[in-house]
């Protein structure tokens, strides 16, 4: 592992490679296969990234218009499980940082999801439409399969198939903006 300085500042990048060498590049491949799925559907985010939270990210970049497409989407790490290898779990998880070698295997739970524009009410304050929502409604089944997609269809996540689907369905709406996200597990 190479050392991390510390000190720099935060706005410097740091290559997912060296932030940690299997989680890393599996969120910055997923994220761009993520991405290409939605494009392939003719449904492009306005912005793309790998965001950090105990929870799904704010719809902050929720942009309604943008060249060539709309809204956010991202990938997230959930968590890391500990997972058994073999008949029995290791004794200790314990170790010295850099390269020691510990019998843990771990089990990542990972998340691509993307916001959209959805209808609002109008300036009278009456709700959308039944025509409005179903639009809206099929748009994120749209990008349901198409996150899907993602996992199904990456070829950086092969070295980790098989992958166990967790969930897939709606996120909750937050203002103008309703989502669609999927979590995947999968061993490391």
């Amino acid at each position: 592992m190479n050392r991390l300085d510390l000190a720099a500042p935060a706005a410097e990048p740091i290559d997912p490679y060296d932030a940690d060498p299997k989680i890393g590049p599996l969120m910055r491949d997923l994220l761009a296969c993520t991405c290409a799925q939605l494009e392939a559907i003719g449904r492009a985010a306005c912005a793309c990234c790998v965001v950090w939270g105990d929870d799904r990210p704010p719809a902050d970049f929720c942009d309604c218009t943008c060249d060539g497409g709309h809204g956010q989407a991202w990938v997230r790490l959930v968590r890391l499980d500990p997972r058994q290898t073999g008949s029995t779990i290791p004794r200790s998880i314990t170790g010295r940082a850099g390269g020691c070698h510990t019998p843990v295997r771990w089990r990542a739970v990972v998340e691509a999801g993307v916001y959209r524009c959805i209808a609002v009410p109008g300036d009278d304050g009456s709700p959308p439409g039944c025509e409005e929502r179903e639009r809206d409604a099929y748009a994120l089944v749209a990008d349901l399969r198409a996150l899907r997609g993602a996992f199904a269809c990456c070829d950086a996540l092969r070295p980790y198939a098989p992958l166990t689907p967790l969930s897939a369905g709606p996120t909750p709406n937050q203002g103008g903006c309703g989502g669609a996200v999927v979590q995947f597990a999968l061993d490391l």
